[in-house]
């Protein structure tokens, strides 16, 4: 199951042949960032089978993006011998292992399970691995850094405009005459900032 705020852009990327238990989406930020996204289950009982078929699977993902897969692959990243096999896999294609620490931790064992990849690690700001004590696992988050403009606007820019002291009442109440409702509310709010930006303009070449 996976949860998206209405506002991001997603589809599901169609996996053929793939009898794993996991789901890949395409999410888009914006016209110039978007990157992949495959969520992963691997059971416990999985067999050697399992990685032939993860390297297919990963064979349909477009590398040339940034790809982020994560997921319980009930591997032992900590120990050397066990992911083995699937280090073998995600070295291949530069993946990098993000999370730091055992994820699961039980009264006689602490393993390393909950595992967090990408192609592209430097546009990941942190990662946290969390003990919630709501699950034996732990709560692993990753923080992805994103530019300062990722959408374009339409509102112009407008030189810095110095208010006198003597005129700071009366542009305060300009201020608070203003329906701010409409304009924070509104269904578009480029529209909204266009029209607080005109009036605003209009009111102090009246005043001052």
């Amino acid at each position: 199951m996976v949860y998206l705020k209405d506002c991001i852009q997603c589809n599901e990327l169609l996996l053929s042949n793939c009898d794993l238990e996991c789901i890949g989406l395409n999410i888009t930020l914006s016209p110039q960032m978007s990157f992949i996204l495959i969520l992963m289950y691997r059971p416990p009982s999985s067999n050697n089978d399992f990685y032939e078929k993860f390297q297919n699977m990963l064979k349909e993902c477009n590398f040339k993006k940034e790809v982020i897969i994560m997921g319980d692959f009930n591997v032992n990243w900590e120990d050397r011998s066990i992911r083995k096999n699937l280090k073998q896999i995600t070295d291949g294609l530069d993946l990098s292992q993000l999370i730091k620490g055992p994820t699961r931790i039980t009264q006689s064992t602490r393993t390393q399970i909950d595992l967090v990849f990408s192609n592209r690690p430097e546009r990941t700001s942190k990662t946290y691995n969390m003990i919630t004590g709501l699950s034996d696992h732990n709560l692993t988050l990753v923080i992805r850094k994103l530019t300062k403009k990722r959408f374009s606007s339409s509102t112009k820019e407008h030189e810095s405009i110095r208010i006198p002291k003597n005129m700071q009442e009366c542009f305060k109440n300009t201020i608070h005459s203003f329906n701010w409702n409409d304009l924070l509310f509104g269904k578009n709010l480029s529209e909204g900032s266009q029209i607080f930006s005109r009036s605003l303009l209009l009111h102090l070449a009246k005043d001052y």
